[in-house]
């Protein structure tokens, strides 16, 4: 919810006509171009980055397995980008000439993604693992979209008008389908791993009580 209102606001308070989604995400966190919205967008991005802390405590504790602290330091590299990523966009920071932007992007996307695909694989169960399914689709989907893209670019790229070309062709459209994926993937992930957890914990068994002893009498312990 937060991500969302950050979007918005950040579209709504830019300059002229913001064209989604062909225009990159990094346009509303830029000074330059969207001088008016961009300190909203970025106070956004960092306060849902400190809104995910708990996030990869949760996901461990239930879904341990043999990658686990490997996937938690992905998960900590790619929120720690998201936070920095929406401080430089907030205090309109230019570090290193834009190196810092491309760096904190990276981390985001090389943390989260492949943190989050981890625990939605280990969250694969038999009858109820549809939304850990789904999970690791949204995640790999906009991946694997924007490797073809970009291979079919430098393959030929298509002459003409930007517009004219298909949004499929445009790797500002895979950003938008990547940060949707991580925002829908953090949620189906952790939801899923609830329903794990919900799963593998054992019943409480009763002994079956003797004939003709119900209620209190039936529950008590006897020699």
């Amino acid at each position: 919810m937060i991500f969302l209102l950050a979007v918005g606001l950040g579209i709504a308070l830019f300059p002229g006509r913001y064209e989604f989604p062909v225009r990159w995400v990094s346009a509303l966190a830029s000074p330059r171009l969207n001088p008016g919205g961009h300190v909203v967008f970025g106070a956004g991005l960092s306060l849902m980055a400190l809104l995910l802390a708990p996030m990869p405590g949760f996901l461990a504790a239930r879904l341990r397995g043999p990658g686990t602290a490997a996937a938690l330091r992905l998960l900590w590299v790619g929120i720690a980008g998201l936070f920095l990523l929406g401080l430089e966009a907030a205090c309109s920071l230019q570090l290193a000439a834009g190196l810092a932007h491309r760096v904190f992007t990276a981390m985001i996307f090389l943390g989260l993604t492949p943190g989050l695909l981890y625990f939605a694989a280990r969250a694969l169960r038999p009858g109820s693992g549809w939304p850990a399914g789904l999970g690791c689709a949204v995640l790999t989907g906009p991946v694997l979209g924007a490797g073809a893209t970009r291979l079919l670019l430098d393959l030929g790229p298509p002459a003409g008008d930007r517009h004219a070309v298909p949004l499929a062709l445009t790797l500002a459209f895979w950003e938008w389908a990547a940060v949707a994926g991580l925002v829908a993937g953090g949620y189906l992930t952790t939801w899923a791993a609830s329903r794990a957890a919900a799963r593998d914990v054992a019943p409480v068994s009763r002994a079956p009580a003797a004939p003709g002893m119900t209620g209190e009498l039936a529950a008590r312990p006897h020699p």
